[in-house]
């Protein structure tokens, strides 16, 4: 840098020097031969009196102060989310102990509301003797059965009479069935029908020998026919 109290010459020259320094150094002036000649010269000290604004440094300082900014705002938000997790950490155990003390606590079931069920379903029961086919009545039988037992009101008795009620309709259905597969020579639906007969039969002690025998003759009868078409 050029010192302008102790390197500028006192010769024509020089002072013509000191003169265009002096006016570089003026508020707005700029010497465009100094300009194209020698780009790098300023004042003597950055920050001279009278030297115009540096918009290049301000902008710089604006922009540091916002990245300042950042690392503020994300430390604040990593503080937050280190203290929300250690209070979860904190209720954690509490509420998995509440948890675990309502999943161990045993359901308590009254004696009336036994009863209610047990009620309810042999109500279930002799609604499903009068619509429904084997399979549903011997599943509501058992629902029946269970819950009599749970509430303390199962009698043995009542228990064999729906039985006997349930196998007793199967007996008659599958006769039925028999009959219509027999008249439309369906082999394969009357042996069907003819052995669910005959185990429901033994089940409740009502099979009859010599009855299926004579079942036994027709279905023999119409092994080798083909069954009738049914009109259209």
């Amino acid at each position: 840098m050029i010192d302008s109290s102790k390197n500028i010459p006192t010769t024509a020259s020089g002072r013509i020097r000191k003169r265009r320094f002096d006016r570089l150094c003026k508020p707005g002036h700029m010497d465009p031969l100094s300009a194209t000649t020698d780009k790098s010269l300023s004042c003597s000290a950055p920050h001279a009196a009278g030297c115009g604004p540096e918009p290049a440094r301000v902008r710089t300082d604006a922009s540091v102060r916002s990245l300042r900014v950042l690392p503020a705002a994300r430390h604040t938000l990593i503080v937050a989310a280190l203290i929300g997790f250690i209070l979860w950490l904190a209720f954690l155990p509490g509420l998995v102990a509440l948890v675990k003390a309502e999943e161990e606590q045993p359901i308590v079931v009254t004696k009336k509301q036994l009863k209610t069920a047990a009620y309810n379903s042999l109500w279930r029961l002799k609604r499903s003797i009068e619509r429904d086919g084997y399979y549903g009545n011997r599943v509501a039988l058992n629902v029946w059965r269970s819950n009599a037992i749970d509430a303390g009101i199962f009698k043995q008795e009542e228990y064999d009479q729906y039985k006997q009620q349930i196998f007793e309709k199967s007996i008659a259905s599958n006769q039925r069935c028999f009959e219509r597969a027999v008249e439309g020579l369906n082999y394969t639906d009357a042996n069907k029908c003819l052995l669910t007969w005959k185990m429901h039969s033994e089940e409740i002690g009502r099979f009859d020998a010599d009855r299926y025998e004579e079942m036994q003759t027709l279905l023999e009868s119409i092994k080798n026919q083909k069954p009738q078409e049914s009109e259209s």
